[in-house]
């Protein structure tokens, strides 16, 4: 039995892995290939384009504006009037509003990332599992391999009047129940393969829980963790552009309470005669309807970047507490494989020993089948632990804003 868990969790082969503090190929694999596969990331350019066409629409804001009006009346003061308006001056609203398009395109690529980064992360930890599972099937199959060899034994102790019928039927009992293990575990690996192909795209792999070395050390821990999740987060920077373009959005609006000045041209030619009157000069423009409900516009903009800064606030304390969880989810996990370690050795010198009285009639086979259910047990919070210890680090990994580094 400790072979087998050696095999799975100790005896590593470090090809797939480079620099300790380097995330392992398999993660890395699944980690990009659920950001390409994720419909949301296609989702998140469409609104890139968008947001990328209303800028570059905004560089005609300046451009002049042309008109042709007609009059009638007498038959002096019939004609064709064309008329030319240049903008010069208009308190900041076109710059205003310029600046805005630009920060929601830079908070439109942002959250594109944010759909990369989430899905990479779901990659990631469904591999994880995948792998945590493969192990502990492997774990439950070794169990009923020791099943079977003890239900062997007492068959042959039983034709020698050794054990009676009955205790033969009852390491058959256990054996049943070793072989419905393996049946849960095997079901529970295939819906994870499942959700691998989903969220990948890719077949899953059938070696799932090899070459799985320890977890490095804490990369980060405690304030740097943090520092670093908030620095990384692509929900933050799309959070911050988009309050920063909400300020300049009431700024824009802030312009409307004064006049606009431009600079005019026209050209009247009259009907039925030669004349033809030209004029030029500037003029302002004040639209009072506009200018007066200007101020509640720029009051419920302020409010909405308002808003948006308490959301930054909100998405920070949701960082804090992921990054505080995985933490502790990595440390547990530590503590608890060298605790299952622990229990492992006990329980093999146990049934060593066990076995030994079974055969000199100082124990009971009961006994020794039940030493049998510890190892299992130890053998799987050995695996449990060292997969939870790999899922909090590719946690704080992607908190870190480094999950898809080159391995």
């Amino acid at each position: 039995m400790r072979c087998c868990v050696v095999a799975w969790l100790g005896s590593v082969g470090l090809t797939q892995f480079a620099h300790a503090q380097h995330i392992p190929v398999p993660i890395v694999n699944a980690a990009r290939a659920a950001a390409l596969a994720t419909p949301l990331v296609a989702s998140g350019q469409a609104q890139e384009a968008s947001a990328r066409a209303l800028l570059d629409g905004a560089k005609y804001a300046w451009y002049p504006q042309f008109g042709v009006s007609s009059t009638a009346g007498t038959p002096g003061a019939r004609g064709v009037s064309f008329n030319a308006e240049q903008p010069l001056y208009d308190f900041g609203r076109r710059s205003h509003e310029k600046a805005a398009l630009e920060k929601r395109l830079n908070a439109s690529k942002k959250s594109t990332a944010e759909f990369e980064h989430d899905a990479a992360l779901r990659g990631a930890r469904v591999t994880v599992a995948l792998a945590r599972a493969t192990a502990l099937l492997g774990v439950a199959q070794s169990n009923v391999t020791l099943h079977e060899q003890f239900l062997a034994n007492i068959r042959r102790r039983q034709e020698g009047g050794v054990n009676t019928v009955a205790d033969v039927s009852i390491a058959q009992t256990r054996l049943v129940q070793a072989q419905a293990q393996v049946i849960d575990q095997r079901e529970s690996l295939n819906l994870l393969r499942r959700q691998y192909q989903i969220i990948t795209q890719l077949n899953a792999p059938q070696d799932a829980a090899l070459d799985w070395p320890e977890p490095p050390p804490l990369p980060y821990s405690g304030d740097v963790l943090l520092t670093k999740a908030v620095e990384a987060s692509p929900r933050i920077a799309s959070q911050r552009l988009e309050s920063q373009a909400l300020r300049d959005d009431a700024k824009a609006m802030g312009s409307a309470l004064y006049p606009q000045l431009a600079a005019k041209a026209s050209r009247l030619m009259a009907a039925g005669s030669n004349r033809n009157d030209w004029s030029a000069g500037f003029g302002l423009n004040w639209q009072g309807d506009v200018a007066l409900s200007a101020r509640d516009k720029v009051r419920a903009a302020d409010e909405k970047a308002r808003a948006a800064e308490l959301a930054i606030a909100s998405t920070q304390q949701s960082l804090e507490d992921s990054a505080a969880t995985a933490e502790a989810a990595f440390s547990a996990a530590f503590a608890r494989k060298t605790s299952a370690k622990d229990q492992l050795e006990a329980a093999r010198r146990t049934t060593e020993q066990f076995q030994s009285q079974f055969s000199l009639g100082r124990r009971t086979w009961t006994e020794v089948m039940n030493t049998l259910n510890d190892i299992y047990s130890a053998n799987a919070r050995t695996a449990e632990a060292h997969y939870q210890a790999w899922d909090g680090w590719v946690q704080m990994k992607s908190l870190a804003g480094e999950l898809l580094s080159t391995p």
